[in-house]
């Protein structure tokens, strides 16, 4: 008995082209013009073969194979996709939605010898399509096939509005925002919160995302349950007070009121996992009990798996994105970082005019304490004095170490005089530090120089770093220990 094909392929060309073809070779061929009439036909007939374009309306040749492959009825049904697409990672993903073969063909040419070989190959690795129940249950299916379709459409659809979200950009809250948006049209809750660990595992970032009316007590139990629950999966121990947390509320559902008690079917919790490591936490808030079904748990279960690794995807990017920026030692910015936005600060001050402040911080004597207690001390001095610094400025300022043992901070809207408190205020703070060095306390004193946009004539951003670095000269030459601005005695 001949082998049965179905051609799939909105081009009416192809399709006859392909049609006559397969004729030549004996084959009996039905052909259909989109994916969905391909799939009806397929739960109508059996086919030996199914022969599938890509790109088509309504549904594409990825998702029509990705349907076969999960259906219990059409799974063993060989799929050749047949497409004009030779990129190697369309062949890559052609195969991973499950196709068992992909030819590449020229527009409306195709390689005779190549497709029968194929085809038969096909043939000969497929065990034989099995005579399915389909014949003795047609009946049934004429209803049951729609509704299984319609929900692996719906699945694929939120599978690929997750990956679309995640493809166009790398903006952390962004992406953050709009997955949990898609995962709140999905399914019933009142509160969704995504608990995400920071990639420094001291830290974290806990977003809710509001959809009905909840009141702050539950928000705020459901960030302590999370947090409870990241540290025991993981084996970690975030401070509640190292934890960021992000409302989005569009609706001003967030409300005063009190909850009493709160059950483990008003809040679920799923891991999100990657590589046998847990990176954070999704939470279902419904104050108002609800369950979720065992299809519905598998599925977000699936949705949680790709989630993961999107996250876990800008944690390492986030990851380079500050090793190319902060400094290895003292984990402020660097150089670089410290020019990019000084430029960035000085336009924006020159365009509003608003103040701009810049000091330039050395350690006195460094040399000889390294020279005198080892290079070992000297990195935890000026680790020491990083963190001493990021204590002392506001959340605004800029702390970079600019090279060896000097720094430099961006003071944002702060006049020179200012600058010059805030400078004073490090000095001493740095100069009343206790620095040991094994049992010896070492006394540490730094010289500081400051520069001024309005105050001192500056044309160009890279001046403020010139005239700090003068006054710190100036500060060094007559004494050190102390704080100069610029051109003044």
């Amino acid at each position: 008995m001949n082998k049965r094909i179905l051609v799939i392929d909105d081009n009416a060309t192809v399709r006859e082209i392909l049609k006559s073809t397969l004729l030549e070779g004996n084959y009996n061929v039905d052909t259909a013009e989109d994916g969905m009439k391909g799939l009806d036909m397929m739960f109508e007939n059996i086919y030996d073969l199914v022969i599938c374009d890509i790109d088509m309306p309504n549904l594409s040749g990825y998702s029509v194979v990705r349907l076969i492959k999960t259906n219990m009825e059409l799974k063993d049904t060989p799929v050749l996709m047949l497409t004009g697409r030779e990129e190697k990672k369309d062949k890559f993903w052609g195969h991973k939605v499950g196709a068992n073969a992909y030819l590449v063909k020229s527009p409306n040419v195709i390689d005779k010898e190549i497709l029968f070989n194929t085809i038969e190959s096909l043939f000969k690795e497929s065990s034989g399509v099995p005579k399915r129940q389909a014949e003795k249950k047609l009946g049934n299916l004429s209803y049951e096939v729609p509704k299984e379709i319609e929900k692996q459409i719906r699945d694929i659809s939120i599978f690929n509005e997750i990956y679309t979200v995640s493809s166009v950009q790398f903006d952390f809250d962004a992406i953050n925002e709009k997955i949990l948006n898609v995962i709140s049209q999905v399914f019933e809750n009142d509160i969704l919160a995504f608990f995400i660990c920071g990639i420094d595992e001291k830290e974290a970032i806990i977003t809710f995302y509001i959809n009905n009316p909840v009141s702050k007590d539950f928000l705020q139990a459901i960030k302590r349950m999370a947090l409870t629950e990241f540290n025991r999966l993981s084996n970690n121990h975030i401070l509640s007070e190292n934890l960021t947390v992000k409302i989005y509320d569009k609706k001003n559902n967030l409300q005063r009121g009190k909850i009493k008690d709160i059950t483990s079917t008003m809040v679920k919790m799923l891991p999100l996992e990657t590589k046998g490591k847990i990176i954070g936490i999704l939470s279902i808030g419904n104050e108002i009990a609800r369950d979720i079904s065992s299809d519905d748990l598998d599925l977000l279960k699936r949705i949680l798996n790709q989630v993961s690794l999107i996250f876990e995807n800008i944690r390492l990017y986030e990851k380079v994105k500050k090793l190319s920026v902060v400094d290895g030692l003292t984990n402020l910015y660097n150089h670089r970082y410290f020019y990019e936005n000084l430029k960035k600060e000085y336009l924006r001050a020159e365009r509003y005019n608003t103040p701009l402040s810049v000091s330039m911080l050395d350690i006195d004597f460094f040399k000889n304490c390294n020279d005198k207690y080892g290079h070992q001390f000297g990195d935890e001095v000026l680790k020491e004095i990083a963190r001493i610094l990021l204590k002392t400025v506001r959340e605004t300022d800029i702390v970079s170490r600019y090279g060896g043992e000097e720094f430099s901070i961006i003071l944002p809207e702060t006049e020179k005089e200012n600058a010059k408190f805030v400078s004073e205020r490090i000095r001493k703070s740095i100069e009343a530090h206790k620095f040991m060095a094994e049992s010896n306390e070492v006394n540490i004193t730094i010289s500081v120089g400051v520069s001024g946009l309005l105050e001192d004539a500056v044309k160009d951003y890279k001046d403020l770093v010139t005239n700090a670095d003068k006054a710190l000269y100036y500060a060094k030459q007559t004494g050190k220990n102390k704080v100069c601005g610029f051109n003044e005695k």
